[in-house]
């Protein structure tokens, strides 16, 4: 479950949402450099990430915060 996030501007809790992909692709993942951890790590899968936005109900800033993925 997502994290409770902070407006920086507004002070208030931010609530997550999700992002609405189109041309067939169900996510967004953010790859990194970093190796993944475990067996499928030291055959060289990437660390995976998943981008979460958060939006401000005052002000309507959007912020994303990677988070792992649970599994693969």
């Amino acid at each position: 479950m997502p994290t409770q996030r902070r407006c920086p501007d507004c002070g208030v809790e931010m609530d997550a949402t999700k992002l609405q992909t189109q041309a067939y692709q169900d996510e967004v993942k953010l790859v990194t450099d970093e190796s993944k951890g475990g067996l499928r790590g030291t055959l060289g899968a990437k660390e995976k990430l998943t981008p979460i936005p958060y939006v401000c109900p005052e002000c309507q800033r959007v912020l994303f915060y990677a988070e792992d993925e649970e599994s693969d």
